[in-house]
């Protein structure tokens, strides 16, 4: 645009301030109760997932079960309110035992294998409770979904091929082995890739943990850009008006 380098300052990715819900915060140990989900190990979160998304992951689960012998439960947050029947349609017709939240709580509800997270403004209060996320949209050819919620949480995060929307945090993840990305391809694919490497981290805790820790370091490291910002802008309205 024309301007001196010397008069441009990059504060970096205001993004990576966002806060996550600490494992202690109430809604958390409400879903932990009620859905006993005391186990993060055993628990998946599909978040942010767009149409054609749950059917893959469900069938990676179902694939889960059947070809390695791994039986985790699962948490489907879908992006779009409107896509709440689309879902639970799509998990009905799985044949998995499933119930969602915002029905009545029901002491089935610590057995079932699915829960859909039919609700707004929830999904934070999920990732503590899961040593496993999946960030949607990225199957879907929509670009993916914030993944750094998750990575702040600690947990090992997954996504699909499609990341246009946060490419530089992506790019950046994978470079520090901080995310797994799956390889482009049909939905039947990404399924059985997913299914696989599921397995290898419910086969594998230390590299669960791994991928976990490195992903909370990398969004710790970049955080700041907030207070980077407003001390620019501070110095900016402070500075003498020149004279015309």
């Amino acid at each position: 645009l024309g301007l001196e380098p010397s008069r441009i300052s990059v504060s970096g990715s205001m993004k990576f301030d966002a806060g996550t819900t600490p494992a202690t915060d109430a809604l958390t140990t409400q879903f932990r109760k009620r859905f006993a989900l005391n186990d993060p190990s055993q628990l998946i979160l599909a978040a942010s997932t767009h149409a054609s998304e749950e059917r893959v992951v469900l069938n990676a689960l179902k694939h889960l079960a059947t070809n390695y012998a791994y039986n985790p439960r699962l948490v489907i947050a879908p992006r779009h309110p409107e896509r709440f029947k689309e879902a639970a349609e799509a998990i009905a017709a799985s044949g998995l035992r499933w119930t969602t939240r915002t029905a009545p709580p029901n002491a089935s509800d610590a057995d079932s294998r699915v829960i859909l997270l039919d609700s707004i403004g929830e999904l934070a209060a999920i990732y503590p409770l899961a040593s496993i996320v999946f960030v949607g949209g990225s199957i879907a050819k929509t670009g993916g979904h914030n993944i750094l919620e998750p990575a702040a949480a600690g947990a090992a995060v997954i996504t699909g091929a499609y990341t246009h929307n946060f490419k530089q945090i992506v790019e950046t993840f994978v470079r520090a082995d901080a995310v797994i990305q799956l390889a482009l391809g049909s939905d039947s694919e990404a399924s059985a890739e997913l299914s696989r490497v599921l397995s290898e981290l419910l086969a594998d805790p230390a590299r669960r943990t791994e991928l976990g820790t490195r992903a909370k370091k990398l969004v710790e490291q970049n955080r700041g850009a907030t207070e980077r910002t407003l001390d620019l802008l501070s110095s900016i309205l402070e500075a003498p008006r020149l004279q015309g």
